[in-house]
C-alpha cells in the first residue's frame, strides 16, 4: 500500500509539471517592450493588446502564459551603421543555431519589417502582426 501511495505521489508530482498553463517568455528588447516609434524621443510604451506578447496571449488564449519581459533602454544611431546589411544575414544563421539545439525558428522579417518612423522599432499593426506569426509558430511546434 505504501509502495503505491508513494507511486501515486510521484504521478501527481510529475503530473503537475506537465498542468496548464503553457508558460512562454517574452524576453527581449525595446520591440518586446512596445517602444511606440517616435521621431522626437522620449517615447511611451504601446499598450499591452498592441505590443507582439499581448497578441500572442490573445492568439493562443487561456490554455497559455505569455510572461512579457521586454526592457527598453537608450538606442545610439551611431551603434546601427551598416545593421542593415549585417541584419540580412542573421535569419539564416540563427535558423541554423536553432537547427542544431532542436529549437523552433521564425523569421520575424518574413512577416513584418522596421515600420515605424525612428526606423527600427515597429508600429502597433505590426506588433501584432509579429504576436500572430508567433502564436501559429508556437501552435505548429507544439502538436
Amino acid at each position: 500500500m505504501k509502495k503505491l501511495l508513494c507511486i501515486s505521489a510521484l504521478l501527481a508530482l510529475v503530473g503537475s509539471c506537465f498542468a496548464e498553463p503553457v508558460r512562454i517568455v517574452a524576453y527581449g528588447d525595446s520591440i518586446t517592450y512596445g517602444w511606440i516609434p517616435n521621431p522626437n524621443p522620449p517615447s511611451t510604451r504601446n499598450g499591452p493588446e498592441d505590443r507582439w506578447p499581448g497578441a500572442l496571449q490573445k492568439e493562443l488564449g487561456n490554455n497559455y502564459q505569455v510572461i512579457e519581459e521586454g526592457l527598453d533602454g537608450p538606442v545610439f544611431g551611431e551603434m546601427f551603421k551598416g545593421g542593415l546589411e549585417k541584419s540580412q544575414k542573421l535569419p539564416e544563421l540563427y535558423e541554423a543555431v536553432a537547427k542544431m539545439g532542436g529549437a523552433g525558428f521564425l523569421n520575424a522579417g518574413s512577416v513584418i519589417s522596421t515600420d515605424g518612423v525612428d526606423g527600427l522599432h515597429l508600429t502597433a499593426e505590426s506588433e501584432r502582426k509579429l504576436g500572430v506569426a508567433v502564436a501559429a509558430k508556437v501552435k505548429e511546434m507544439l502538436k
